[in-house]
Parts: structure tokens; C-alpha cells; sequence
């Protein structure tokens, strides 16, 4: 959900292109780290990924333009599970600590997947080294 990756074009329109490649990308990551817990050279998936919620927040006329505009434009993958909200009661449900104390008067906007993916990187890391640190050449 990361905002850098739909940057708005020239005309105000959102480019999505770069989201789709990365989803893409991440999609064939867990292929990978699919196969190599079949293999048995990485261990304990929960270790290293989980799902989560997912969320952007904004706030601000032009940044609620931007979201609102973003979600509109957006095509599955990446939206098929997406909520969109500038409710200040429903965001907050979504996430309260980011609500609390706000001025009920701001705008805001949000848009919310309880599919998102938590991912441990360095947990990764550890496990592959690990794996070949079994290997006599590995150096």
C-alpha cells in the first residue's frame, strides 16, 4: 500500500503499473519461499510471514484527492479485497491509535485489506544462510 508506488500523472490521473509489478514480484517471492520449505532449506513459514491488515492514511484536501483518485484507478490484484473510507468513525475502527486525539473537523481518507502480508526479511536471510553454512564451501 505503499503511496510511491502510484505516483499521480501530469493529466491527475494514477499510475498504477509500478504496484502491479510489485505485486507481481512478491508474488513469486513466495513461490520461492514456497519451494524451499518443501525443500527443507528454510524452516517455520510463520516465522518469517504472516498476514496482517494493510492500510494507507492520509489527510488533507489534496492528499484525500490523490487517495480517492488512487482507489478509483486501481485494478485487482491490488484492490480486489481494498476498503476505502474518509469517515473518521470507520477509520478509526480500522485503526484507532492513528485517530485518537484527531481534530474531528480534518480531512482524512483510508483505504483498508485485512489481506496484507507481514513479511521478516532478515528472518529470511538468517534461514537461507543458515541452509548453506551446511555446506563444507560455502564461505
Amino acid at each position: 500500500m505503499e503511496l510511491n508506488y502510484t505516483p499521480e500523472r501530469a493529466d491527475g490521473s494514477i499510475d498504477v503499473s509500478k504496484a502491479l509489478e510489485i505485486n507481481e514480484a512478491f508474488m513469486i517471492s513466495r513461490q520461492f519461499w514456497t519451494s524451499q520449505v518443501q525443500r527443507g532449506v528454510m524452516h517455520d513459514p510463520r516465522s518469517f510471514i504472516n498476514s496482517t491488515p494493510h492500510m494507507s492514511f492520509v489527510w488533507g484536501d489534496k492528499n484525500v484527492e490523490y487517495l480517492t483518485k488512487r482507489y478509483d484507478d486501481q485494478k485487482p490484484p491490488c484492490s480486489r479485497h481494498e476498503a476505502f473510507s474518509t469517515d473518521h468513525k470507520q477509520i478509526e475502527q480500522w485503526a484507532p491509535l492513528v485517530m485518537e486525539g484527531r481534530d474531528p473537523n480534518q480531512k482524512v481518507a483510508a483505504t483498508w485489506t485485512p489481506v496484507g502480508t507481514d513479511v521478516n526479511y532478515g528472518e529470511i536471510t538468517r534461514q537461507l544462510i543458515g541452509s548453506l553454512k551446511k555446506d563444507q564451501n560455502f564461505k
